[in-house]
């Protein structure tokens, strides 16, 4: 290793190539150690390790019950070490997706990553956190919402759950609110009055639970699936080139799948037409409506799209190949031209006016576009596979009223 490791950032690595070994075979390539360990170089610096030992205890736990975990939301799903340790559930490599996208490396930014579950495994989530910490060391949020209508003008934070290694009630203030005001997800647990930032830099971090409703759907399939005998199949290693589900999307029959489920969308669908999953992902992006011209400067780097600019990590890719920068500086140049603040790394490059104009476009980004379609994939590999599980996995269930 180039670099001395902390004890506990040793004691990850030695998880995370484990789990590398699991995704990728047990033969790793110099290009995916060298990506597991430029992250990891990444993460040590920051002080990180703990952080993400604990979320993947977390969705091991939730998995362990048999819940659904989900593949990930935002630009953590760019991280192969996330990967290798369960946390996220596509795989970045074969997507081509940036870590540099979610964090640069270039300043002391913690990561903040999102956990999906089904709602019984968002409520599994919290419990593990709870019995592994105390309650006294787990709280909610609250937050001051000008136009809210309560009394206290104050609302739970929907998922984010604090931990500290201190009881929160000897550092911040904690309401002491009727627990038959809230609804049961924050029940048994300290409500923390304090903003977000101040909470981080009281060294408290925050986990965000985020109940999914297509994951919901999907456990309810999978559950059916079960009590009928059948195979069931492993949501996270899905063939991505299936013909069925390529079909099901071809010919915009998806209602009942998350991001793809109404009207207008399964018209544009049918409109698009995509027949590959990279042809989902740009449609996710884009809500089928790619409204601009190839453009000459960055098409090399737009393959995917033919030739045209969608997502920020393509315009990273743009701007580090004209100034002759690292991917990470890159992505820290995007970021300010998208803010309209000049960058002087750019004062000798021909181009540099253009690139102020494309950084201005309201571009998605890649990673949280693959988990979206992913998500949506798995459902749709579900009702193309399983028609009669879908249909009667997917209705809520009916609740039983007490006589």
């Amino acid at each position: 290793m180039p670099m001395r490791m902390s004890r506990k950032t040793s004691v990850l690595w030695k998880s995370v190539l484990a789990g590398a070994k699991r995704q990728w075979g047990r033969t790793l390539s110099k290009e995916i150690k060298a990506r597991l360990w430029a992250e990891m170089s990444v993460y040590g610096r920051v002080g990180a390790s703990e952080y993400l030992a604990l979320l993947r205890d977390v969705c091991r736990e939730v998995r362990s019950h048999g819940c659904v975990v989900g593949a990930g939301r935002g630009a953590a799903v760019g991280s192969a070490v996330c990967y290798a340790l369960g946390i996220t559930g596509v795989d970045p490599i074969r997507h081509r997706l940036t870590f540099e996208r979610f964090m640069c490396g270039c300043r002391n930014e913690f990561p903040d990553v999102d956990l999906e579950f089904d709602r019984a495994g968002r409520e599994l989530a919290r419990d593990y956190l709870v019995s592994r910490f105390g309650a006294d060391y787990v709280a909610h949020i609250m937050y001051r919402i000008p136009k809210i209508g309560s009394r206290l003008g104050l609302s739970v934070h929907p998922f984010a759950v604090a931990i500290s290694g201190i009881p929160f009630d000897h550092q911040f203030s904690v309401l002491s609110v009727d627990g038959a005001r809230l609804d049961s997800q924050h029940k048994n647990l300290a409500l923390l009055y304090a903003d977000r930032n101040q909470a981080e830099k009281a060294g408290v971090r925050l986990i965000d639970l985020v109940p999914q409703d297509g994951l919901t759907r999907i456990g309810r399939v999978l559950g059916q699936i079960c009590r009928n005998g059948l195979s069931v199949p492993d949501m996270d290693n899905l063939p991505l080139n299936d013909a069925r589900v390529l079909r099901l999307f071809h010919s915009g029959r998806t209602s009942g799948i998350s991001g793809f489920d109404d009207v207008e969308t399964r018209r544009a669908l049918r409109r698009a037409a995509p027949a590959s999953f990279g042809d989902i992902v740009v449609f996710q992006a884009t809500e089928g409506k790619v409204d601009c011209d190839v453009d000459e400067v960055s098409r090399e780097h737009c393959e995917d799209t033919e030739g045209r600019l969608v997502f920020q990590e393509q315009l990273d890719s743009v701007i580090a190949d004209l100034a002759g920068v690292s991917f990470k500086s890159a992505e820290l140049i995007r970021r300010r031209l998208h803010r309209g603040l000049d960058c002087a790394v750019l004062a000798d490059v021909k181009e540099r006016r253009h690139l102020e104009e494309l950084a201005k476009r309201d571009l998605a980004m890649k990673s949280h576009a693959v988990s979206r379609a992913y998500l949506g994939y798995q459902q749709a590999y579900l009702k193309a596979h399983y028609p009669a599980c879908w249909k009667y996995g997917s209705k809520e269930p009916k609740r039983r009223i007490a006589q």
